[in-house]
């Protein structure tokens, strides 16, 4: 057991050692996104968690993540208990697929459990695989500050190749992925070097407890556990019919140094186990100790197993958690060094807790509902859409007023869910927010959660500060190149203290130069001519309507705003803008001919036609007639 910091700094150096990771799963109880995008997902790509201070940072995980790369792309899940996200509504920076595990839907023995592995699967790009285990969430807690315990190896034989494969399967297949390439690949492993460890899962048919108890040994049991049974007396007489009848328990302690058992819970037990106390001199008494260890003569277990029914899977009724970890072969040599380390001397008249503080302290303690809605943004198609369950299953489930609250559409009810629902008009409001509350008649929370994504690369994140910039980027025909020019298209606001850094108005080049304006233009639609020939036609149409940095709706804002600013003083800067909108107009015609896809129609600009009459008549004494002639040369000209 170490305190947590060490575990944070290893694994990062054992990252390095594996070389360009192509797949990193995690499964934990507490999912704390906020931590997992700025220090989990930095390491994998190899960046420094200190400078991801810039929604350009995440952006660079998100293009690893990126579904359309598939030689470059980062393949990273988190499979979570569905009630236990940490910091509920805290922004999603990053595209990165999160999977919320109702235990019931796995298994009924799971009924009244949590889904509580701590399991961690990555592969690099040479298909080698290695096995993340131990007792730590997926939380700045878990990662740098309390003592835990972990397992990393390589996966190098099958029987351990299959026990992985086994365990992610069942998840995948609930969370209603297609079948996954990487968990065919990780079952072709053909190791023939047996190790020492044993890879076990409540998901899998070995039982851990058998595999911890071995034939021949004596009946030396030793536990480590920061929670235990309230009936503590019946898991170790369990315990003693599997023949371990010395058993010493070494509870961890609370911030007010109480251990974590009633005291008639605790005089009961002490009549068969001995509990014991660890020297942990030099190490801060505050830190929380939240390992869980089984050890024998010759085998440990690490991983996710408190000392309770449902942490062990002993319990009847549906009680049991989804555990996860590793047991460990020993030789007599390993034993006695693990010995070396651990100094114990026996715990007399400890401070037991209460029945309320164990309550509140309890990790596993979650609201009693148990219900997941999964809810995909598919960024391609520009709408939203229940995925799971079905929409007959979620009016059963919550009928009547019931809704569900979603960023731009708001609240909306239940039964609108049965169609797609389009975030065309409030696309930006996605790129920093995807959380969703699902309410019941009542207006009770009975789910709350982040939307899964799709068409990644239809995502509209990066975009030009003015109109001048947006024309500079078209004259060379590759407007997406400049990242010199662009800004994030988030709001301006400051993101849970990530800076957008966005300056508005800030002109890097002059719009007003008339051959470069008009130039950019027929470079745009020269773009769509060139898309209009390609074999993935409708794909780069819609990218040029409105993704790529200086698409064709975001000329229509920048002009829209050049429209506000000469309103008030139509001059012949305002006949310029005439003449740009009239031009601008022929391309969005143009392009809507060309995607012949009603829903990505671009309407086009309003011309100022009264106050560009009312200056040509007292300025430079048009007469109506003259003005029709002359507007209609120049369209046809623009044309």
């Amino acid at each position: 057991m170490q305190p947590g910091i060490q575990l944070y700094a290893y694994w990062k150096s054992r990252i390095e050692e594996m070389g360009r990771i192509r797949t990193a799963w995690f499964t934990t109880f507490n999912l704390d996104i906020g931590f997992f995008e700025k220090y989990i997902l930095s390491a994998l790509l190899g960046m420094d968690a200190r400078d991801m201070s810039r929604p350009e940072d995440y952006e660079v995980i998100s293009n690893a993540l990126h579904d359309q790369h598939p030689n470059e792309h980062l393949d990273v899940r988190v499979f979570y208990d569905a009630r236990a996200l940490v910091s509920t509504g805290k922004p999603k920076l990053t595209t990165v697929d999160l999977h919320a595990i109702d235990p019931q839907l796995l298994d009924n023995q799971f009924a009244g459990g949590v889904f509580h592995p701590k399991v961690a699967l990555f592969e690099n790009d040479r298909g080698q695989f290695w096995l993340l285990t131990g007792s730590f969430n997926m939380t700045l807690s878990g990662w740098a500050r309390n003592r835990e315990c972990f397992f990393l190896q390589p996966i190098e034989d099958a029987e351990n190749a299959t026990a992985v494969h086994d365990f992610f399967s069942r998840l995948v297949t609930l969370s209603n992925l297609e079948s996954t390439a990487v968990l065919q690949r990780l079952r072709k492993q053909k190791g023939v070097i047996a190790p020492s460890w044993k890879f076990h899962s409540s998901l899998n048919d070995s039982f851990w407890l058998d595999a911890l108890r071995k034939k021949g040994q004596t009946e030396q049991l030793r536990i480590w556990s920061p929670y235990f049974s309230e009936h503590l007396s019946d898991v170790i007489a369990h315990l003693q019919t599997r023949g371990w009848n010395a058993i010493q328990v070494i509870p961890a302690t609370n911030e007010l140094q109480k251990i974590r058992i009633e005291a008639e819970n605790y005089k009961a037990a002490k009549e068969h186990v001995q509990f014991m106390r660890e020297d942990v001199t030099g190490v801060d008494p505050d830190v929380f100790v939240h390992a869980k260890v089984w050890l024998t003569s010759n085998a440990v277990a690490i991983g996710s197993w408190n000392m309770t029914q449902a942490g062990m899977n002993l319990s009847d009724g549906g009680g049991n958690n989804i555990e996860a970890g590793v047991v460990i072969g020993l030789s007599a040599a390993e034993r006695q060094s693990i010995e070396k380390t651990v100094t114990l001397s026996a715990l007399h008249n400890p401070t037991c807790c209460d029945t309320s503080e164990i309550n509140d302290e309890d990790e596993t303690a979650v609201a009693s509902r148990s219900f997941v809605v999964d809810l995909l943004l598919d960024w391609e198609q520009r709408h939203v859409r229940l995925l799971s369950p079905d929409f007959e299953s979620l009016r059963a489930r919550i009928p009547g007023t019931s809704s569900i609250t979603i960023p731009g559409l708001g609240q909306l009810p239940v039964s609108r869910w049965k169609e797609r629902q389009s975030i065309q008009s409030f696309e930006m409001r996605f790129l920093n927010d995807r959380f969703f509350t699902v309410k019941d008649e009542q207006g009770q929370v009975v789910y709350q959660g982040y939307m899964r994504e799709r068409g990644l690369s239809f995502r509209p994140v990066n975009g030009y500060q003015n109109l001048s910039d947006c024309m500079m980027s078209w004259m060379d025909e590759t407007p997406e190149r400049h990242s010199e020019w662009q800004v994030v298209n988030y709001s301006g606001e400051v993101i849970d203290g990530i800076e957008t850094n966005r300056t508005i108005d800030l002109q890097t080049h002059n719009y007003q130069g008339w051959f470069n304006t008009f130039y950019a233009l027929e470079c745009l639609k020269k773009s769509i001519s060139e898309a209009r020939k390609s074999d993935e036609r409708d794909a780069r149409l819609r990218k040029i309507g409105r993704v790529v940095p200086g698409n064709i709706s975001e000329i229509k804002k920048h002009l829209m705003n050049e429209q506000l600013k000469v309103t008030t003083s139509f001059s012949e800067n305002g006949i310029y803008l005439w003449f740009i909108i009239s031009k601008f107009n022929t391309i969005i015609d143009y392009y809507n001919r060309s995607i012949k896809i009603e829903d990505e129609f671009i309407e086009p600009l309003m011309l100022p036609e009264k106050e560009l009459k009312q200056l040509l008549q007292t300025k430079y004494d048009y007469s109506i007639r003259q003005i029709n002639q002359w507007t209609a040369f120049v369209n046809e000209r623009l044309s």
